[in-house]
């Protein structure tokens, strides 16, 4: 993957995390997505149950923004260091972290299976980690 298409897919990604948007950002994931995040250490299976989640998570968040600070790409995939500004309790937390994009088949017990139709191939994602 080169830098160009790494850029497409964040652009097409990250934004549907903001604005309270699940039906929008799951159309995203495949149907046997693994999702993994740290309020979730067990993993969510399938489409479904991971739909139900996110609709509690971006109802809690539907402020928060999502970008990417930058894209290094490698064989098969890419690296996303994103930065997010979540406001909570009147205050506004600024954090970053990492996404790995692999080429499918590849699978780990951290990732979350996405179909990334805008640049015609499928990836898996390493969900964000706390970086500081």
């Amino acid at each position: 993957m080169d830098h160009e298409d790494a850029l497409r897919l964040c652009d097409r990604w990250l934004p549907l995390w903001t604005g309270n948007r699940p039906d929008e950002l799951i159309e995203v994931y495949a149907d046997d997505v693994f999702y993994r995040d740290p309020a979730k250490p067990d993993g969510i299976h399938g489409k479904a149950a991971l739909l139900s989640y996110l609709r509690r998570l971006l109802a809690r968040f539907p402020d928060w923004i999502w970008r990417a600070d930058s894209v290094f790409p490698s064989k098969g995939g890419f690296t996303l260091r994103w930065e997010a500004e979540i406001p909570v309790n009147g205050e506004v937390i600024h954090e970053t972290g990492l996404d790995l994009f692999t080429a499918a088949p590849i699978w780990s017990r951290r990732a979350g299976f996405a179909d990334c139709a805008s640049i015609g191939s499928p990836f898996v994602i390493e969900k964000p980690t706390r970086a500081n």
